[in-house]
């Protein structure tokens, strides 16, 4: 057995003594013969002897180290065990706190996301807020400040202690730009009117809309009576100007009420009113007016506002009557027509003329149903009227009524349940209706010719004039405005007095003086080749025909 053979494979040294003690034994046992053989057998067995203990020994140590290496591989495995234990556990701390990491991460990106969100939607808010300020406080179309931040404004410079002035400005045509060019034309016309106000008020004030075709200019510090209406012409002569609207030129003007604190009111509600009261007395002066706000006036606004309630709550059955007219021809005196004039008792303000109550009515759109119940009336009373050859009525039609699609049913069923024929009616529009939508217009009147009434125009030659819709809408007859009639010794009256017979004889159609109230107005008419005469020289309005 070699030095290599694994301790358990290796001789034991009491089995190698014993096979020593053995072959000592035989060898003593052997007849030896001399003295100096047992000697040697004796050394050789003390060698031996010797060889076996120190093989015994390092038999021994090396069992021993062996032992201890065993030992400490067997030590070394178990702290390897714990180690990776250890360390395995360590790792599944590792690997959770590393997916608690992930999974905070995770949700600081979710935070971050979150709150990067909030921030877009708190500024999202902001900016909403802000442009819902702003909404509140300015003008959709113009971009100018809006009627509330204008009495803000007022409230604020008279809290102050200033003494602000308020320049109302209502335009003038716009109306007619807006029907006959559209919605979006009217508002390039209130946004470059707008730019123009606001360029020539400058830095004396603030410009707004209060609404519609209506600004107001909120003038700071007080200046005086002369500055105040020359600011105001600057303001008007402005609007004025030509627009240019989709490559068309348009022109419109404006009137301007002028009102100033304290004398016209005493809060910024009332000094605003004392303007727009102002204003509307410019609008009936004439077109671009500029006009001071005065005491008159506020008793005028509450005169109309009297007439509007009254009209609201009247019965036409009871407070109005229909009196009648006659209209003469100039050539054999006979009666060609009576014209229906309506006559208003109220209960409450008494007898109210026709030029006060009647422009409320179209305002109020009262107009419609009181048109409609006079021209019931004057044709049941036409009806009924005696004679081979009956006269025409005549019956006054508002704009506001002519513009409505149902007036041709009104006037059919006016004909139908009266029982009087169409041709015997004639509806009288003013000349001014030709200003209004062209087409509506047509359509009526084409509507009302189809039915068999005849169509008058009145007031012609005052306001505008359309020759194409003489002959395209076969007018039966013009009237001459009685303003011609009054003046007609001097050479001016009687030139235009000419000038509307001779249209009307080129169209063929019959042609009316209003307003005759004297032999010579008769006679002259008559030489100038009116046909037809109306007035007090011929007859007073009655009740009834008698």
């Amino acid at each position: 057995m070699g030095p290599g053979t694994p301790p358990g494979e290796r001789a034991s040294p009491v089995w190698i003594t014993g096979a020593c003690g053995a072959a000592a034994v035989s060898l003593w046992l052997q007849p030896w013969r001399e003295q100096e053989a047992r000697l040697v057998w004796l050394a050789w067995l003390l060698c031996l002897l010797a060889a076996t203990f120190l093989w015994q020994r390092q038999w021994l140590r090396r069992a021993a180290l062996e032992r201890r290496l065993a030992r400490r591989h067997a030590l070394t495995h178990r702290n390897a065990q714990k180690v990776q234990a250890r360390y395995d556990k360590l790792r599944r701390r590792l690997d959770a706190a590393n997916a608690s990491l992930l999974d905070a991460r995770s949700r600081a990106l979710q935070a971050r996301e979150r709150v990067l969100q909030l921030e877009q939607l708190l500024q999202e808010r902001e900016r909403a807020t802000a442009r819902l300020a702003e909404l509140a406080t300015q003008d959709a179309v113009t971009r100018l400040v809006n009627r509330d931040a204008i009495l803000q404004q007022l409230e604020s410079a008279i809290t102050a202690g200033g003494r602000p002035c308020v320049l109302f400005i209502d335009l003038d045509r716009f109306k007619e730009v807006n029907d006959a060019m559209g919605h979006f034309s009217g508002d390039v016309v209130l946004r470059q009117v707008s730019k123009r106000l606001k360029s020539a008020l400058g830095t004396q004030g603030l410009v707004g809309r209060w609404g519609g075709d209506e600004f107001v200019a909120v003038v700071a510090g007080a200046p005086d009576d002369a500055a105040l209406l020359m600011l105001a012409q600057g303001l008007r002569q402005a609007v004025s100007a030509p627009l240019n609207v989709g490559g068309q030129s348009v022109r419109i003007d404006a009137c301007v009420g002028v009102a100033r604190y304290p004398e016209h009111g005493d809060d910024a509600q009332a000094l605003v009113r004392s303007a727009d009261m102002a204003v509307y007395a410019a609008k009936n002066d004439g077109r671009g007016c500029v006009r001071p706000f005065e005491a008159a006036l506020a008793e005028r606004s509450q005169r109309r506002y009297e007439i509007a309630q009254a009209l609201r709550s009247a019965n036409p059955d009871r407070e109005f009557r229909l009196e009648f007219q006659p209209l003469t021809s100039l050539r054999d005196g006979r009666l060609h027509a009576m014209e229906t004039l309506l006559r208003w008792n109220s209960r409450s303000l008494g007898t109210v003329a026709p030029a006060e109550f009647i422009p409320i009515a179209e305002e109020s759109g009262a107009i419609i149903g009181l048109g409609r119940w006079v021209l019931g009336q004057a044709c049941a009373a036409a009806a009924g009227w005696p004679g081979e050859v009956a006269p025409i009525v005549s019956v006054n039609v508002s704009v506001v009524q002519m513009l409505r699609s149902d007036f041709p049913g009104d006037v059919s069923a006016a004909l139908q349940s009266s029982g009087l024929s169409a041709h015997r009616l004639e509806v009288e529009v003013t000349e001014s209706v030709f200003a209004a939508d062209a087409q509506r217009l047509e359509a009526a009147l084409g509507a009302l010719r189809a039915l068999g009434v005849r169509i008058a125009i009145d007031d012609f030659g005052t306001g505008y004039s359309s020759l194409a819709y003489l002959h395209r809408l076969q007018v039966d007859a013009v009237k001459i405005d009685q303003s011609f009639v009054r003046r007609i010794d001097g050479e001016a009256g009687c030139s235009i007095v000419t000038a509307i017979v001779s249209i009307a004889r080129s169209f063929g159609i019959a042609c009316v003086a209003e307003g005759v109230e004297s032999a010579e107005q008769y006679l002259k008419l008559r030489e100038l080749g009116v046909d037809i005469g109306q007035g007090w020289y011929f007859g007073r309005p009655m009740p009834a025909l008698v």
